[in-house]
């Protein structure tokens, strides 16, 4: 069972899908962190991302974000994800 989501206009969905089956191997991910993009373990990721509350959400086009508990932003990207926080001043709140 997989993790989905689906982007239909005007709305995501999300949920399980018991169609879905991980591949044996799976793709490399780019991590991103920060304004300025700068790579960073998926370990980093996960440590911010889980069990925070989605308080928004955006289509950009080429990659959907969230907002975490009013604090963080975190991008699904083809190629991978980006996190950042929202809080300011920024040069005080980089991960």
């Amino acid at each position: 069972m997989g993790g989905c989501i689906l982007r239909a206009d005007p709305r995501i969905e999300h949920g399980l899908d018991d169609k879905i089956k991980p591949p044996a191997i799976l793709p490399t991910v780019e991590c991103r962190k920060n304004i300025d993009m700068e790579p960073c373990a998926f370990d980093l990721i996960k440590s911010v991302v889980i069990g925070k509350a989605i308080t928004s959400a955006g289509d950009f086009g080429n990659y959907l974000e969230f907002g975490l508990d009013k604090s963080f932003n975190f991008g699904l990207r083809e190629n991978g994800f980006h996190l950042m926080s929202t809080e300011t001043p920024v040069e005080d709140h980089r991960l």
